[in-house]
């Protein structure tokens, strides 16, 4: 049984973290208020909470020992700049996120180097540990479930085991993506060695065609589905930006024409255009193109390709409707929409490794590699005077996966 907490304990302490924090972040959206206006604005403000951080860290640990989150949260807003250098020595990151039932999102945690498992997480705070599971993937109805394992996967009806699927005849090194094919008892998977789709009896490489990379593994290797399941859209970092047919046909190759090496892409909702990424050391670029659009020239800055963003390096990516969300490697949501214009950003922390909608599509989770899995709720009205970015998200509840604190609530 927890035992309450003695909050008076901690009021000086609450006090000068609530204040510091709002400075700061007051500071900040300054500085990156006058920074996109294009002042000579100097060095970036300075963040004076991380001789707090220790002290703070020990509260959200007793907070959740005594499971009074809510009251940490009111007390101790979450952040992320003070506590940065406990970060790089103990975070576990969470590699990606999936929002299958209202009550229950499913996420990988680990990453290189790292033994992966599969988390079920709900927004009230509880998680537990999917059973020798290493991912889970989208499925085309939410009747599904579709999980991976380190030697099969599995279409489930609730507990009833639909089909078992073939994987590829590798030592698999992790899965990038799973995703049932719309209408098919079959799924698209995604490894650093190759894009396969499994049925029952086999597993075939449909990109990249060829005999494998030298390495064994692409870089940057990533696929997107269109919703009805016909279209694919892919990549990796010495390659084009591809659109295939399901069964591996080409439709069309074009860019990268503003940065170097592709690494993400998405298809709108109604699956009528692409949205493909790359990047290139810090920077990258995102460009919008009409499915069916003929082939281009690598790095043919074609009218036909047009730019929705510019300069971040994107690391994950959604649509709010219409609305066109990227996660980026400097722990930024921004969204755009598809002509490009710019409307709005929020500050997670650091890269932003998955994104995925409710299904009532009034929050947003969002998974970095520090080890959060962030729950937002979006459109709020108002700002949050803790919240870096000039969004009106609000963040509901956050999991914190750092070594030798366990699975934090915060």
């Amino acid at each position: 049984m927890s035992t309450a907490m003695d909050w008076s304990q901690h009021e000086a302490l609450s006090a000068r973290w609530r204040a510091e924090s709002l400075a700061y972040v007051a500071a900040v959206n300054e500085y990156v208020d006058r920074c996109n206006r294009g002042e000579d604005v100097g060095e970036p403000p300075s963040d004076t909470r991380a001789a707090l951080a220790r002290a703070v860290l020990d509260v959200v640990e007793e907070a959740n020992r005594a499971n009074e989150i809510g009251e940490l949260r009111r007390r101790f807003p979450p952040a992320h700049e003070p506590f940065v250098t406990h970060i790089k020595e103990h975070c576990v990151p969470i590699a990606s996120v999936l929002w299958p039932a209202p009550s229950s999102l499913v996420a990988v945690v680990g990453g290189p180097r790292m033994r992966l498992r599969l988390v079920r997480f709900r927004p009230d705070g509880t998680n537990r540990v999917v059973r020798d599971a290493l991912a889970a993937g989208r499925t085309s109805s939410p009747a599904f479930g579709l999980i991976a394992y380190g030697d099969r996967l599995e279409l489930r009806r609730g507990r009833e085991l639909v089909r078992r699927l073939a994987l590829p005849q590798f030592q698999l090194s992790g899965y990038l993506h799973v995703e049932q094919l719309p209408g098919r008892e079959e799924a698209l998977v995604v490894f650093p060695e190759g894009v396969f789709v499994c049925t029952e009896k086999s597993a075939e490489r449909i990109f990249p065609s060829g005999p494998p990379h030298r390495h064994g593994r692409y870089p940057m290797l990533h696929a997107a589905l269109s919703p009805d399941g016909g279209h694919l859209a892919c990549g990796w970092q010495d390659s084009q930006h591809h659109v295939l047919t399901i069964d591996g046909a080409p439709a069309s190759a074009f860019g990268p024409a503003y940065s170097e090496y592709p690494n993400h892409a998405v298809f709108t909702p109604d699956g009528k255009m692409v949205l493909a990424s790359s990047c290139h050391m810090m920077s990258g670029a995102t460009v919008a193109v009409d499915l069916g659009t003929p082939d281009l020239a690598r790095y043919d800055r074609d009218p036909q390709l047009r730019l929705v963003q510019r300069g971040a390096t994107v690391t994950a990516g959604c649509f709010l409707g219409e609305v066109f969300v990227v996660g980026d490697r400097n722990g930024y949501l921004r969204a755009y929409t598809v002509d490009g214009r710019y409307l709005w950003q929020h500050f997670c922390g650091s890269t932003v490794t998955g994104l995925a909608v409710s299904p009532d599509a009034r929050q947003l989770a969002v998974t970095t590699a520090a080890g959060y899995l962030q729950i937002l709720t979006l459109h709020t009205g108002a700002p949050d005077p803790f919240q870096i970015g000039t969004a009106t998200h609000r963040e509901e509840i956050r999991f914190v996966c750092w070594r030798g604190s366990g699975m934090l609530r915060w």
